[in-house]
């Protein structure tokens, strides 16, 4: 669905990016490494990677994925790769509020963090 690709773009996704993106497990400062705040199956590759996630909450305030997708996101990323049953199970959790900040913190993602997560070359997180 174009929301699981948004998420993964937040993410890019990416995304992650789907608010904690932003109270995350892991944390940015002091040569930490960032990560992001949701795993599982679907929630695999750059996008979700430490680099795109320290790049994203050094640039683009992502906040809003663990504020405003962490229903969505929590169901998402439990979904085995690929299984479109599942993901569009998590569809009635897709507020709006959340897709405005994944298209959001997505954009700026594109824009200031390519390297780390689009998988293009190696990225220095911010």
């Amino acid at each position: 669905m174009k929301v699981a690709r948004a998420a993964g773009a937040i993410l890019l996704v990416a995304s992650s990016l789907v608010g904690a993106v932003i109270a995350c497990g892991g944390s940015s400062g002091n040569g930490d490494s960032a990560r992001f705040p949701y795993s599982g199956p679907t929630c695999t590759g750059p996008e979700y990677s430490s680099a795109c996630w320290a790049c994203t909450e050094s640039n683009c305030s992502p906040g809003c994925i663990t504020a405003d997708c962490n229903d969505y996101l929590s169901c998402f990323c439990a979904c085995d790769a690929g299984d479109g049953h599942c993901a569009g199970g998590c569809d009635p959790k897709l507020s709006q509020a959340c897709v405005a900040c994944v298209n959001r913190v997505g954009t700026c993602q594109l824009q200031r963090c390519p390297s780390g997560c689009l998988g293009t070359g190696s990225a220095s997180g911010g």
